[in-house]
């Protein structure tokens, strides 16, 4: 393959990422026509390694993804957020492939200072000998735990994690240089959705500038994502409540199991919903209400039904995935004598979307489904997305985000929510 070939290709890429609305500024574009992505995806074919689509590089226990080739879009949206020049020191956090690196290398330029950090030691040889190749050997890799950062790099004027995060380690605060830019891939509220958020540092906090829909695979190490909790429903595993860890279930698995095959109440909301606003808006308007809540008004989780399961009809339908992902997903609230999922319309499926790609945005009237002799959770998540429809459907990516040191003293005025966290206090409003 020739080298006008590879431009060709790189071309049509980042054409597609301009019309996307994904790829905007002309350094990050440059970078995209300057670093050949096949270098460092040697065994895959160009047309695949020259879509917009992630690549996986190593799996895990039970086939989970622990290494990928992010999608170029979210790449191309991140640099943005991340608004390198050159001669910038950036550490970034998550190698992989080594080829987010070799981006963030072009547009610094050797001037600057790029130290790229895994904690999986394979990917690190993978990407030295890629970056080699590429002309970016005076990149620095390091094998270790990225949530210590890499101190003897330090002050860095960007810090970029390509792994997801429901924290923020001291090491990224300390290691970030006083008006310095950290893009995080964060799940801020755990259960809700991930954000790529670019938060600016000034003076002991970290105020968030943007944010934009992503999703990641998490962080590892000691600071590693604290995972959902798993609870199978009756005897196929692959029937199973994801619920946050630390709390508990109101009621037993199998009382949940039961009310499933139980004659239930179906109630219309009145409001209208596209996927999108689900994900990133109502999912985490309720998450983020109800961890504000004096009492707990139930516990709030989310329903699966896994591979064949998700055509059979075991649960209320909201929203699925295909392929390797195959699984039907409702998000519930349960209470001690009943549980309320959310649904569309009964009667209508959702289609098994494209992870990579979950384009399907048609408008459904959202439903609520009731479980159990029980209506305090019906009427519970009825509440809130009727407040949250009244409220113009905030979404979160307009959330505004103040990180500040655990040991600072604060209280929260009208229209905050006060998240604890470890080594912060996270002070999130909507604009």
């Amino acid at each position: 393959m020739n080298d006008a070939n590879i431009q060709k290709y790189q071309q049509d890429l980042v054409e597609y990422l301009k019309k996307a609305n994904c790829l905007k500024t002309p350094l990050v574009e440059e970078a995209f026509m300057k670093v050949p992505r096949h270098l460092f995806l040697p065994d895959e074919p160009l047309d695949k390694v020259y879509s917009d689509v992630a690549i996986v590089r190593k799996r895990g226990e039970e086939g989970r993804w622990t290494s990928s080739s992010s999608m170029p879009a979210i790449m191309a949206i991140m640099l943005e957020q991340l608004d390198l020049k050159p001669g910038q020191r950036v550490l970034e956090i998550g190698t992989g492939t080594g080829f987010n690196a070799a981006l963030i290398a072009s547009i610094v330029g050797p001037n600057g200072k790029v130290v790229t950090v895994d904690i999986q030691p394979d990917l690190i040889e993978h990407a030295r000998k890629c970056l080699d190749v590429a002309g970016y050997d005076w990149v620095q890799t390091v094998v270790g735990d990225g949530g210590y950062g890499y101190p003897d790099g330090a002050p860095y004027d960007r810090i970029i994690l390509t792994v997801s995060s429901d924290l923020i380690t001291p090491s990224w605060r300390e290691q970030l240089a006083p008006g310095g830019i950290l893009v995080l891939p964060f799940a801020a509220m755990g259960m809700g959705s991930q954000l790529s958020v670019a938060f600016e540092k000034q003076g002991e906090e970290l105020v968030s500038v943007n944010s934009k829909p992503c999703g990641f695979m998490p962080l590892q190490g000691a600071f590693a994502v604290t995972l959902p909790v798993q609870t199978q429903l009756g005897p196929d595993p692959r029937l199973f409540l994801l619920s946050e860890p630390g709390k508990e279930l109101p009621v037993v698995a199998d009382t949940i199991f039961t009310w499933l095959s139980e004659e239930s109440q179906d109630w219309a909301t009145g409001i209208t919903v596209t996927r999108y606003e689900l994900e990133w808006s109502l999912a985490n308007w309720i998450v983020l209400h109800e961890s504000q809540a004096k009492q707990q008004r139930g516990l709030a989780a989310t329903l699966v039904a896994k591979g064949d399961l998700a055509d059979q009809n075991l649960i209320p339908s909201l929203a699925g995935t295909g392929g390797e992902w195959k699984a039907m997903y409702s998000a519930v609230l349960i209470d001690q004598d009943g549980m309320a999922a959310m649904m569309r319309p009964p009667g209508q499926v959702a289609p098994l979307m494209d992870i990579m790609h979950p384009d399907d945005n048609t408008p459904f009237e959202l439903y609520v489904r009731n479980f159990g002799a029980g209506t305090k959770a019906g009427q519970c998540l009825l509440e809130y997305i009727q407040n949250w429809d009244q409220a113009g459907k905030p979404t979160s990516l307009n959330w505004k985000i103040r990180a500040i040191p655990a040991e600072t003293e604060y209280h929260s005025t009208d229209g905050e929510f006060l998240v604890n966290k470890p080594w912060t206090k996270l002070i999130i409003s909507y604009q």
